[in-house]
C-alpha cells in the first residue's frame, strides 16, 4: 500500500470532520470554495505528478469534497427525515441496532416513512422478548427528533449511529425472529459465556471486567466505582472491545496457523475467521467494525503483493465506515479507537526511528541503537495519550493524565487477561476441556483483580485528571492541534511534528492543571435540572456540598458529570429529601456520606446519616441547610437561598436567590433573582424580575450578593 490513499482519504474525513463544527450554510459555501480552489491549482496550474503543489491541491479538493458530502447528507438525507417531527407512524422494519439494559432494550431499524423516505429510527421496547440484528419487527408510534439535556447530547449520540430520529409511545405489534440468525446465535454465545463466567468467578468485579474484554461494556456490569476508578486511571478502554482485543484474538489464530506450518492463504482465513468471529461476539461496535477492517486490510496485504501500511489501512476503513452516513464520524468509540490507532501504530514509530537514527548519528557505537521494551513501550503509550488527548477533551468530563503511565505497568496485564477470556471461551464450549477453561477463567481473572486493584490507585488521586469542562479547554485543544499541524507540516520530518504535538499535549495539561491550583476565592451556586430532577451544589476551593430535591436518577448523574467536568472536590455528604433519592446517590456517589430523612417514628432513634424534616439544621461547612418538606433554605454567611419544592411552600422572606422546582406552584413577591426549572411556572411574577427558565444555572456569591454566571462556549 502507498501512502496517496491517507492523504487523499485524510483530507476528504478531515473535511467531514470540519464540517460536523459547522453550520450548513457555512459548511456549504467553505466546502465549495476549498474544493474550487483545489480544482482551481490542479487545472490551471499543472503542477508536476506528486510534487508539493500538486499534493496540496488534491489534499484540497478532497477536503473540500469531504465538507461538502457532510453537508450534503445533511441538507438532503436528515433533514427531510427530521420534517416527520410530531407525525403518527406505523410499519416494519429490521432491526439494526440492539442495546439491552436493566429494564429496558433500545432498538433502532430500518424503516420506509411515508413519502418514500428510509432512515433508521431509535425506540425502547420494556419487558418484551429479546430481539438482536436482523429481527424483524412491526411498530406504531409518534416520529420524534431526539432531544438533548444540558448534561447528555442525546441527538449527537443517535446522529453518530446514523440515526436522526425516534418513535415515542411504542407499540410493538409483531415480531418475526429467526434463530438461524448469525447476530441471534452470536447473542446466545455471549449471554451462555457470561453465565458460565459468572458462575465460575461469582458477581465479581474482575470477573465482570474478563466479560467485558471478551464481549464488550453492554455485556458486564461493573459497579461504579470500578468503572470511575478505570477511566480515572486512563483504562477505560480494556473493559470495551476495542483493537488491542480483535488483534489478540487474530494473533492467537495466526500463531495456530503458523504452527500448523499454513499457506499464506489459509493463514488469512484462519485470521480473518477468528477477527470476524470475534467481532459478531462483540456485537459490530463501531471501533470493533475498525478493527476487524484493518486487521483484514493488514493480514491480506502479504496476499496481494502491497506493503502494509497502518495509516492507509486505518484510513481505509474510516471511509468505508463513513461511507453510508457521514455523521458517523463524530461517533466517540470511533474517534478515540482512530486517534488510538495514529498513536500507536503510526506516530510511535516514527518517533522511536527518530529516536534511534539521533543516538546512532551522535555516538559512536559497533551495533545499531534499538530502542529497548520498557522505552518503546512508554514511547507507545505517550504517543497514544497525545492522539487521544483532543478526542478526550472535547467527549469525556474529565481527562487522565495518569494514562501512560497505567497503561505502560498494564499492558502486560491487558494482554494476560484478554488472552485467558478467549481461551477459557473456546474451551467452555467443548464438554471435556471446561476444566482447563475455568483455569484458564480463573487465571484472567486474577490479572484483572491486579488492574483494577493498580487502576484504584492511580485512579483514587485528585491530581491524576485534569476537568474538561474548563472554560480554557476548548482554546487549549485547538492550539494542540494547530501547534501538531505546524509541526507536520512545517518540519522537515515528520517526528518534529509528533514532538510539536506531545508537547503541547503537555504545555496543555500543565496549564489546566495551573488554573486548578489557582484559588478563587469565592463560593458559587450551581442550580442543575435534568429530567423531573432539581439539585443545588455549593461548591468553592475547599468543599462541595450537594442537595436533592427530588430522587431522580438521572439528576444524581448530572450531578455527578457537573462535579468531574469542574474538576470540583468530592462532596464529603450529600443532603437528600427521600429515601429513594438517597439510594439513587449511594450507587453514584459510593464514597460520600448520605444523608436521608428519618422514615420512622418521631420518638425513635436516628443515626448521624439520617433526618428529621423541619425539625433539624445540618452543618455543610460555611452553609446551613434547614431541610423543610416544601420549601427548604440555605444559608451562606449572609446569602439566603429558598428553594420550593412543593405548592404553597414559599415562607415569606427576603432572599438572594430563589430555586423553583417543577413540582412547586405557588405566589411569591420578592425582588430577587430566580431560578426555575425547565417545567412552566405558573405563578406571576414581577414585571422587573431576573427570572430565567432554564435547565440549569451557576451564581457566584460576592459581597454584594448573588450574580448570575455567565458560560463561555468556544464550540458548538
Amino acid at each position: 500500500m502507498t501512502r496517496k490513499l491517507a492523504k487523499a482519504g485524510g483530507a476528504y474525513l478531515a473535511g467531514m470532520m470540519a464540517a460536523s463544527f459547522l453550520a450548513l450554510i457555512l459548511s456549504l459555501a467553505l466546502g465549495a470554495g476549498i474544493a474550487m480552489a483545489g480544482f482551481c491549482l490542479l487545472v490551471f496550474f499543472r503542477p508536476e505528478a506528486y510534487s508539493r503543489k500538486y499534493c496540496a491541491g488534491v489534499c484540497a479538493l478532497c477536503f473540500g469534497l469531504g465538507i461538502l458530502s457532510y453537508a450534503g447528507y445533511d441538507l438532503f438525507a436528515v433533514r427531510p427525515l427530521e420534517r416527520l417531527d410530531g407525525t403518527d407512524f406505523s410499519g416494519s422494519g429490521t432491526i439494526c441496532l440492539a442495546e439491552h439494559y436493566d429494564s429496558a432494550s433500545l432498538y433502532a431499524a430500518e424503516f420506509t416513512f411515508p413519502g418514500g423516505q428510509k432512515g433508521k429510527a431509535a425506540f425502547y421496547l420494556y419487558n418484551e422478548e429479546r430481539l438482536v440484528r436482523g429481527d424483524e419487527v412491526t411498530v406504531s408510534g409518534t416520529v420524534c427528533i431526539p432531544e438533548s439535556s444540558g448534561f447528555f447530547d442525546s441527538k449527537a449520540w443517535f446522529s453518530s449511529r446514523g440515526i436522526f430520529i425516534t418513535l415515542q409511545d411504542v407499540t410493538l405489534s409483531e415480531q418475526k425472529i429467526n434463530d438461524d440468525n448469525i447476530f441471534r446465535i452470536a447473542d446466545n454465545f455471549r449471554l451462555k459465556t457470561a453465565a458460565h463466567f459468572r458462575f465460575v468467578m461469582g458477581e465479581r468485579s474482575s470477573g465482570e471486567l474478563l466479560i467485558g474484554m471478551l464481549f464488550g461494556r453492554s455485556f458486564c456490569s461493573l459497579d461504579e466505582k470500578s468503572t470511575d476508578m478505570l477511566s480515572r486511571a486512563g483504562i477505560s478502554h480494556i473493559a470495551a472491545v476495542s483493537g488491542l482485543h480483535m488483534s489478540i484474538a487474530a494473533g492467537i489464530a495466526a500463531a495456530v496457523a503458523g504452527a500448523f506450518k499454513f499457506p499464506k492463504w489459509a493463514r488469512f482465513a484462519a485470521v480473518a475467521a477468528a477477527a470476524v468471529a470475534f467481532a459478531l461476539c462483540a456485537d459490530l461496535t463501531m471501533s470493533v467494525l475498525r478493527s476487524l477492517i484493518m486487521i483484514l486490510l493488514v493480514h491480506s496485504a502479504g496476499l496481494v503483493r502491497r506493503r502494509n501500511d497502518p495509516l492507509t489501512s486505518l484510513t481505509a476503513a474510516f471511509l468505508i465506515i463513513t461511507g453510508g452516513c457521514p455523521y458517523v464520524i463524530r461517533n466517540t468509540s470511533l474517534m478515540l479507537s482512530g486517534a488510538g490507532v495514529l498513536g500507536t501504530a503510526v506516530a510511535a514509530p516514527l518517533l522511536k526511528c527518530h529516536i534511534e537514527d539521533f543516538v546512532n548519528a551522535r555516538t559512536k557505537r559497533v551495533e545499531s541503537y534499538r530502542t529497548g521494551e520498557v522505552l518503546s513501550a512508554l514511547i507507545t503509550c505517550v504517543c497514544a495519550y497525545c492522539a487521544v488527548f483532543p478526542v478526550s477533551c472535547l467527549t469525556f468530563d474529565e481527562v487522565s493524565v495518569a494514562a501512560p503511565l497505567v497503561n505502560v505497568l498494564l499492558s502486560p496485564f491487558f494482554a494476560a487477561a484478554a488472552s485467558m477470556a478467549v481461551v477459557g471461551a473456546v474451551l467452555g464450549m467443548v464438554p471435556f476441556l471446561v476444566p482447563l477453561g475455568n483455569i484458564a477463567v480463573y487465571t484472567g481473572s486474577f490479572m484483572c483483580r491486579i488492574i483494577l486493584k493498580i487502576a484504584e490507585i492511580a485512579g483514587s488521586s485528585r491530581v491524576a485528571v485534569i476537568p474538561a469542562g474548563l472554560e480554557i479547554m476548548p482554546l487549549l485543544v485547538m492550539i494542540t492541534l494547530l501547534a501538531g499541524f505546524a509541526g507536520l507540516v512545517f518540519t522537515s520530518r515528520k517526528s518534529y511534528g509528533i514532538l510539536a504535538l506531545s508537547a503541547s499535549v503537555f504545555i496543555s495539561s500543565a496549564a489546566i492543571a495551573a488554573v486548578r491550583a489557582i484559588p478563587a476565592g469565592v463560593t458559587e451556586i450551581a442550580v442543575i435540572t435534568e429530567g423531573k430532577g432539581c439539585a443545588v451544589v455549593v461548591y468553592d476551593d475547599k468543599a462541595t456540598h450537594v442537595m436533592d430535591y427530588s430522587g431522580s436518577s438521572s439528576c444524581a448523574g448530572a450531578v455527578k458529570k457537573f462535579i468531574a467536568k469542574r474538576g470540583l472536590i468530592s462532596p464529603s455528604e450529600i443532603i437528600t429529601y427521600s429515601e429513594k433519592s438517597a439510594e439513587v446517590y449511594r450507587e453514584k456517589f459510593y464514597d460520600t456520606l448520605i444523608i436521608s430523612p428519618y422514615s420512622g417514628e418521631e420518638n425513635g432513634d436516628i443515626t448521624e446519616n439520617e433526618y428529621i424534616p423541619d425539625k433539624q439544621i445540618i452543618k455543610c461547612g460555611n452553609a446551613e441547610v434547614i431541610p423543610k418538606e416544601k420549601c427548604a433554605l440555605i444559608n451562606i454567611g449572609d446569602i439566603s437561598v429558598a428553594v420550593i419544592n412543593g405548592k404553597d411552600g414559599f415562607i415569606q422572606g427576603d432572599y438572594d436567590l430563589i430555586v423553583i422546582n417543577s413540582t412547586a406552584e405557588t405566589e411569591y413577591k420578592n425582588n430577587a433573582c430566580y431560578a426555575i426549572t425547565r417545567r412552566k411556572f405558573s405563578g406571576s411574577l414581577p414585571a422587573k424580575n431576573d427570572a430565567a427558565f432554564c435547565e440549569c444555572a451557576y451564581y457566584r456569591v460576592t459581597k454584594g450578593g448573588i450574580e448570575r454566571k455567565q458560560e463561555i462556549n468556544w464550540l458548538r
